[in-house]
């Protein structure tokens, strides 16, 4: 066990898990070193994707536990998990590891304000006060999605530690320095607790006996799934009614572990349960409603999208307008893209169309990069065909409404 996990299983208790809070810690003093480095810049460009005219002109101090002060309304009382404070420099870090986000409701109204929101809010406040600073805000997540409104900068933990790793190597940080020490053992931690590099070998690729052996690389993988979802969902390719559904149980129903491991995005966000039109980007396990594996034995990467009709009447969709929309798709990510048509008693059939790569093809597919590199290519390549795609126009209408008329059609 390695030094922080050994301080890790010491800090937390039997009743709650303290992960956040510790890596929360942890992380302050690594940005206290990196100052004191001289890799303040680096961290806050490349991690916390500050632009350059954001940037402080001097030394920052990195603290925990600031509490907004009184006269910031509904902000004020709250802790932001990390402040950087200095000449002219307020600069905001919340870090989330799989919790969901807390909000304030106005007793009277019932308007409800997000978390993220009210910080950006005490930031604005400041500005209108006079205070002139350079700074931010930064969400740091491992696989909490950003709000689906959540419009400011994104930092995946998957990127710090794929950042880190790579400055190691090529010598930016010195391992041989007591930074340089510090860094080597905030990534072993994060490996230690599922949120490095993913580290899988062939023998892991057996089936269900391995399963144990897999789960902390699912949870990795649906980690990257969810951040090539959150980018492109802020990118000029997104699908305006598709947006994730949350990651609790009420919200996914069998959408989820242990069954399924990424991002489901629904329409507007609804529930699984209360969407017809579905989205998703991850691995699957075993069967989730009524979309199952190529083979139940072997995880699969998988992308793709779903269509529950109504009317059991329907006898569509016509093959020519599944023929356009899947050579949209390949003509921008060429694939083993198909369409499957599943028929329910009482009710429409279900319309798929995905692409799938069995676990088993993926690792030799990866061994010429990294398990990282390949999945979130992965993701994102097949995610931003899929949503182009839907943007795309057949007979005076997009694909996305077309699809989405099938849902009541008879």
């Amino acid at each position: 066990m390695t030094f922080f996990s050994k301080l890790y299983d010491y800090k937390q208790s039997p009743v709650r898990s303290s992960l956040e809070d510790f890596l929360t810690e942890l992380l302050a003093q690594w940005l206290r070193m990196a100052d004191e480095a001289g890799y303040t810049r680096r961290a806050l460009s490349v991690l916390f994707k500050l632009p350059d005219s954001e940037h402080p002109t001097g030394p920052v101090s990195w603290m925990t536990q600031h509490a907004i002060p009184k006269g910031y309304g509904k902000a004020s009382g709250r802790k932001p998990d990390l402040v950087a404070s200095g000449d002219g420099f307020f600069f905001i870090v919340e870090n989330k590891v799989a919790a969901g986000f807390t909000s304030h409701i106005d007793e009277e109204s019932g308007y409800e304000t997000l978390q993220l929101d009210l910080y950006q809010t005490y930031l604005d406040a400041r500005a209108s006060r006079g205070i002139v600073e350079k700074g931010g805000l930064c969400l740091l997540t491992f696989a909490t999605p950003p709000p689906a409104d959540w419009k400011g900068a994104v930092c995946f933990w998957s990127e710090l530690h794929s950042l880190l790793r790579t400055d190691l190597a090529a010598g930016t940080i010195l391992s041989s320095s007591a930074f340089g020490f510090f860094t080597m053992e905030l990534l072993k931690f994060l490996e230690d607790h599922g949120m490095g590099s993913i580290d899988l070998h062939e023998g892991d690729m057996i089936a269900v006996p391995a399963m144990r052996r897999l789960e902390t690389a699912f949870g990795q993988l649906k980690a990257l799934a969810v951040r090539e979802s959150t980018r492109l969902l802020s990118s000029p390719q997104s699908v305006n009614h598709l947006q994730p559904c949350g990651d609790r149980k009420s919200d996914r129903n069998s959408f989820g572990a242990p069954w399924f491991y990424g991002e489901v995005l629904t329409n507007e966000g609804k529930g699984f349960n209360e969407s017809a039109f579905v989205a998703w980007a991850g691995v699957m396990v075993d069967s989730v409603d009524w979309i199952d594996p190529l083979d139940r034995d072997i995880p699969e990467f998988t992308v793709g999208l779903a269509v529950w009709c109504d009317e059991a009447s329907f006898d569509g969709p016509s093959e020519s307008i599944r023929n356009a929309f899947q050579a949209a798709v390949v003509q921008r990510c060429p694939g083993t893209w198909e369409w499957q048509r599943l028929e329910r008693p009482t009710y429409g059939p279900v319309m798929i169309f995905s692409a799938r790569v069995p676990f088993t093809d993926a690792w030799r597919q990866a061994q010429t990069v990294s398990w990282n590199d390949w999945s979130a290519e992965y993701f994102r390549t097949h995610l931003s065909a899929l949503f182009a795609a839907l943007h795309d126009s057949h007979e005076e209408q997009a694909f996305v409404e077309t699809l989405s008329s099938w849902i009541h059609q008879s």
